[in-house]
């Protein structure tokens, strides 16, 4: 029996092993810890897109706490409750240099960044890939569709000149065309080029695949004009 244990145990850690290192590489799914639960302010909307050594931030400014330390202690708790661990470091540069004091607010891979005295402020840079409470939700923009035109046929004389009216001996008549479609290429969508997704602040927003002007077919049906001998 002890034998038996002891080849279960041995065949079960790899497994384990794998496990906690797929733990550690992805960490917590919880939301980013808001300061505003300490502060009492909810953020202004700093800057979107900041991409820091292949990165994507996002960057919410609040108002600097009066007593910084007591709220990292408060703050860092509210984290550890979340999965996450702050950590005095620096934030990270793409020159090289040593960036300003900041501390790392980690998930695994995914770091958010808490940068206190930022012109006047305390800043929130958040992973696109972590979830925080103050996120923008990317809204979709359906594609242009272009407004239908009348057509106005023109009348000829004999001589050329264009004028309205019949021309005596030939009259216009109408035959059904296909014209390539004007806002599309293939009848593929020009957003997401026909992928069925696009990215928006970082993250995939679904798409129709197929071009709403001409639903697909990539041409247009249009009336053309032709003058008919009597």
């Amino acid at each position: 029996m002890r034998k038996l244990l002891l080849v279960l145990c041995l065949l079960l850690l790899p497994t384990l092993a794998l496990a906690g290192g797929l733990s550690g590489l992805l960490g917590t799914s919880a939301p980013v810890p808001d300061p505003a639960d300490i502060i009492g302010y909810a953020p202004t909307f700093f800057e979107e897109e900041v991409l820091c050594q292949g990165v994507m931030y996002t960057s919410f400014a609040y108002p600097m706490p009066e007593d910084m330390d007591a709220f990292m202690a408060e703050y860092a708790a509210l984290a550890a409750s979340a999965g996450y661990t702050v950590t005095p470091s620096t934030l990270p540069t793409d020159n090289g240099k040593q960036g300003p004091f900041a501390w790392c607010v980690s998930a695994g891979a995914r770091h958010a960044w808490l940068v206190p005295d930022h012109m006047g402020c305390l800043l929130l840079m958040v992973n696109n890939d972590l979830a925080f409470a103050h996120m923008p939700t990317p809204v979709p923009t359906a594609p242009p569709t272009p407004a239908p035109t009348e057509y106005v046929a023109p009348s000829y004389s004999n001589d050329g000149a264009s004028y309205p009216g019949d021309v005596p001996g030939r009259h216009v008549e109408y035959e059904t065309v296909k014209v390539d479609c004007p806002g599309c290429v293939g009848g593929r969508c020009s957003v997401c080029n026909g992928t069925g997704t696009y990215r928006m602040y970082g993250e995939a927003v679904p798409c129709d695949r197929y071009c709403s002007a001409c639903d697909g077919l990539g041409y247009i049906i249009q009336e053309k004009p032709v003058w008919v001998y009597d």
